[in-house]
């Protein structure tokens, strides 16, 4: 009786393993099924979206995706026309703000000055004077600015003259005096800006003379009395000779308040005030000759020179 008991529990245990084994059979294959049904449906639609693209290509179309960008240049398009229409019917208002502006000048740096000198010789007996010895020049009121630079200029001893016998510089500058002649002469001068003797020198020498003082300088010579040179030493480089006709012409003046200059050695100095801020001017100008072409002065002792020696 033990044993048939014991028979019948190792059958029980049996049918209970081989039922366990058929229920974990059932499931690992309904998993397989599930993964080969998603398999298959992904397939079909991987295979659905080649066919889409494939159709849309034939069709000369495009897909969805790129609707938008044809939405983008037609409202582009739009918003060009409604700008083109805004500005033909506005004119008239972008005109008006542009002139309600205040558009304030731009103050010019610089200026020119050209103009005319003319000479009266009423009060002379001697009229011929010439109107190229006239020096305009322009004298700022306040200038920092550069000077030019200052060079060496000749005033030769030729047949009993000097050459040139009116000379405008800078001061600073130099001034040599060779002795072109075959005979002696003795530069020399006694203005009370700058005084200075050259002594005796002798044809083919020469010497030099620096000037540092702004004003006029009066020179002769010791041995002959009709021998003048004027020298119109400046502290501005604003300066201009006139030509034949008495035409002269300034130009990138500084555009500042100062002072027109019209000299000439034979006339009394004449000037015009100009204020700031002209950028063109034409002036004209009349200046009476008063001085004889040689006026009388004495020898660098202050003695009368010698009869002999007076004559031309």
């Amino acid at each position: 009786m033990a044993e048939v008991n014991k028979f019948n529990y190792v059958i029980l245990l049996i049918s209970v393993l081989i039922l366990n084994a058929c229920t974990q059979q059932n499931i690992r294959t309904q998993k397989d099924s599930t993964t080969e049904v998603s398999l298959v449906t992904d397939d079909n639609n991987t295979q659905d979206i080649d066919n889409k693209s494939k159709q849309e290509k034939e069709n000369n179309t495009f897909p969805e995706k790129t609707k938008p960008k044809k939405n983008k240049e037609l409202l582009k398009k739009v918003v060009e026309v409604e700008l083109i229409k805004e500005a033909q019917e506005e004119p008239k208002e972008a005109t008006n703000i542009i002139a309600n502006v205040n558009i304030k000048k731009k103050k010019a740096t610089f200026s020119n000055l050209s103009g005319k000198v003319s000479l009266n010789t009423d009060a002379v007996k001697d009229k011929d004077v010439e109107i190229k010895s006239t020096v305009v020049y322009f004298q700022p009121d306040d200038y920092s600015g550069k000077l030019l630079k200052n060079k060496n200029h000749l005033i030769a001893s030729q047949n009993k003259r000097f050459v040139p016998s009116v000379l405008a510089i800078q001061k600073g500058s130099t001034v040599t005096f060779p002795n072109m002649d075959r005979i002696l002469h003795n530069v020399f001068s006694v203005s009370n800006i700058q005084k200075f003797d050259l002594g005796l020198y002798s044809s083919g020498k020469e010497k030099t003379v620096t000037f540092d003082h702004a004003g006029i300088i009066y020179v002769h010579c010791n041995v002959h009395h009709s021998m003048q040179a004027d020298i119109l030493v400046l502290d501005t480089p604003f300066y201009t000779n006139v030509d034949e006709t008495g035409h002269y012409s300034l130009k990138d003046l500084p555009n500042k308040s100062g002072q027109l200059y019209f000299w000439h050695p034979r006339a009394k100095l004449q000037k015009i005030t100009l204020s700031e801020s002209f950028e063109h001017k034409i002036i004209n100008k009349t200046i009476q000759v008063v001085r004889k072409k040689i006026p009388l002065h004495t020898n660098k002792f202050g003695a009368s020179y010698r009869p002999t020696r007076d004559k031309k």
